[in-house]
């Protein structure tokens, strides 16, 4: 019987060093306290980013076809995130989209904040289709 179990021994450790050489894993037993840290700190995370991003701020949109829609963001929300709702709502695509603030072009790593410092008021957007442009400027 002796000759089988030193077989084992031998293959065991032949398959895998690397198990053998790094131990046991961490802290297996705490597994599920650690989800409930992970998801504890992702409420708070979440909470935090919200108060980072500020109060809430109605935003209208006017489509070239002259429709518009209101949506509610927020003051730390990018610009991009108001071109993902116009997309959405008018399927206009997002690198097609110019928004402006009166004559200010919104560009899109700007947040509302630096660009309206109002949330009180609704901030009125003007969409912009870029393609109409340069379709006229290959016509001629």
């Amino acid at each position: 019987g002796t000759h089988s179990s030193n077989n084992n021994i031998s293959l065991s450790s032949s398959s895998c060093p690397t198990c053998l050489s790094q131990g046991p894993p961490p802290r297996r037993m705490n597994f599920s306290l650690d989800l409930k840290d992970a998801e504890a700190a992702r409420c708070l995370r979440e909470q935090e980013e919200l108060k980072m991003l500020g109060p809430e701020v109605q935003v209208c949109f006017v489509l070239p076809s002259e429709k518009s829609f209101t949506k509610t963001f927020r003051m730390g929300n990018l610009v991009e995130h108001l071109k993902v709702a116009v997309q959405s709502e008018s399927n206009i695509p997002f690198e097609d989209q110019e928004l402006y603030m009166g004559e200010t072009l919104m560009a899109d790593p700007l947040m509302i904040r630096d660009l309206w410092k109002n949330e009180k008021e609704e901030l009125r957007v003007s969409v912009k289709v870029i393609y109409e442009f340069l379709e006229e400027s290959l016509i001629e």
